[in-house]
């Protein structure tokens, strides 16, 4: 017999219904829970054609890759990499040019050196990149080339070496060659050669300096604090244009050392030896040798055969003995400098330039003016081209145009707009001022002084002497 709910109870059971009616409700209304989200990241890969390396060991298997390449890839570095020994060189001759990208990083050699060898037939180009700390007991503390490299809006630096410093260029039979553009050889330091050496022993060699500096490098054996250039069988070539030489040390040749010379023992002939050095719209400034060529030293030298051996005459000496040149082989050094500034530069002999007794200096357009009075600013026979301006009268310019013992009036080494390299403004009483005619000495079409200013100021009037044209 079913008895009736009370009342009282029924309303309580009514709410239950309704309370749990609600929550199967809600329950249904709420989605299944989902799994959480996961990011995942893009792989950046180089694009083709391009190795990155942010780490030593993937700077070595980038080069090797080049290496193996028959179109080598272009290297990026991707952070400063300090090395445990030196690298492999670039080795791949008939190749195009590699290219190691710094993006503005260091490759420091951390003692180790060369710290990268260009081989033999093989073409590098480098850009951005500071290279520094490199140390090796024979050519080339920064870099070691023997085939082609290209060195772009790039520094060497802190190196040091038995030759070379900073860079070494050696051929013996091929074709060496450097280029610097935009970049900066400096604080470097070997026994010859503490920024730059470069030398044919067959061949040719070859090192051009554009729109860039060679500084505060030091040749604490002899010859060519900044720059040595010698040939002894070939030809070797150094052109500086739009560029600085400053304040080098050596015991002589303190900026430049250029030397040609027969490098032979009696019984074997040689080829004549030619070490050439062209000058253009640069500064040579504050270098300093002991002894001769305060600037530039300019050396060519004869073997001669006596009864006893070989020997080498001092530069600008004469010989005691009777002797006979080595047939027919001859050194040959010369150095031609067109619309150039060489000032500050001290020495004991050619504060300015050194010129050995068989050597030839020409100058054209160029001043040389305000050097150590102790040297002179020159020593020994200078040629002229005309329009030069030799602020003691040493140089013994014989050329009507040429202003012996003028004044010079040369502001202090700065870096002028707009030019990438620092050099001498002319004062307003600067006898070089306002010198030489349309398509004399320069003065041409087309023609920028040092910092790349056209040619003469204003349009149509007369070019200035020296590296600078006053505006």
């Amino acid at each position: 017999m079913n008895r009736p709910i009370p009342r009282g109870r029924q309303a309580i059971v009514l709410l239950v219904l309704l309370f749990l009616s609600a929550a199967l409700s809600t329950a249904a209304a709420v989605p299944p829970a989902e799994a959480a989200h996961q990011v995942t990241l893009p792989i950046i890969l180089a694009p083709s054609g391009i190795v990155l390396a942010d780490n030593e060991a993937e700077l070595r298997a980038a080069i090797a890759e080049a290496n193996a390449a028959g179109q080598p890839p272009r290297i990026e570095l991707q952070a400063d990499i300090a090395l445990t020994q030196p690298l492999p060189p670039f080795d791949n001759p008939g190749a195009s040019a590699t290219v190691l990208r710094g993006n503005g990083h260091t490759l420091d050699g951390n003692g180790h050196g060369p710290i990268l060898t260009v081989g033999l037939a093989t073409a590098v180009v480098i850009e951005q990149l500071t290279i520094t700390n490199g140390h090796t007991g024979q050519c080339g503390g920064a870099i070691l080339v023997y085939g082609d490299l290209t060195l772009r809006r790039s520094q060497v630096q802190y190196s040091f070496a038995e030759r070379g410093g900073g860079i070494c260029v050696l051929s013996d039979g091929g074709q060496a060659a450097v280029r610097l553009e935009a970049s900066r050889v400096s604080d470097n330091a070997a026994r010859y050669g503490g920024g730059i050496y470069v030398r044919s022993s067959g061949g040719g060699a070859s090192l051009w300096v554009v729109d860039s500096t060679v500084a505060s490098n030091r040749a604490t054996g002899d010859y060519g604090g900044g720059i040595h250039a010698y040939a002894t069988t070939g030809a070797l070539g150094v052109r500086i244009t739009r560029s600085t030489i400053s304040f080098n040390v050596a015991p002589n040749a303190a900026g430049l050392f250029n030397l040609g010379t027969q490098d032979a023992p009696p019984s074997t002939r040689r080829p004549t030896a030619f070490a050439t050095t062209i000058i253009e719209n640069s500064t040579f400034s504050g270098n300093v040798a002991a002894g001769q060529g305060g600037a530039i030293g300019n050396y060519t030298i004869v073997p001669i055969w006596p009864d006893r051996g070989s020997q080498w005459p001092a530069a600008g000496a004469g010989t005691a003995a009777v002797v006979a040149p080595l047939p027919p082989g001859i050194g040959f050094g010369l150095v031609k400098v067109f619309n150039s500034t060489i000032t500050g530069n001290q020495a004991a002999q050619g504060s300015g330039i050194f010129n050995g007794e068989l050597g030839q200096v020409e100058l054209t357009g160029t001043i040389v003016a305000g050097n150590s009075p102790d040297g002179g600013d020159c020593a020994a026979f200078i040629a002229s081209g005309g329009y030069n301006l030799d602020g003691d009268g040493t140089c013994g310019l014989g050329a009507s145009t040429d202003l012996p013992e003028a004044e010079a009036d040369l502001q202090p080494l700065a870096s002028w707009p707009p030019g990438l390299t620092a050099t001498h403004a002319l004062g307003p009483t600067s006898a070089a001022r306002d010198r030489i005619p349309a398509g004399q000495a320069g003065c041409i079409a087309a023609a920028t002084d040092q910092r790349g200013v056209p040619r003469p100021q204003p349009a149509g009037g007369l070019c200035d002497i020296g590296a600078y044209e006053a505006e």
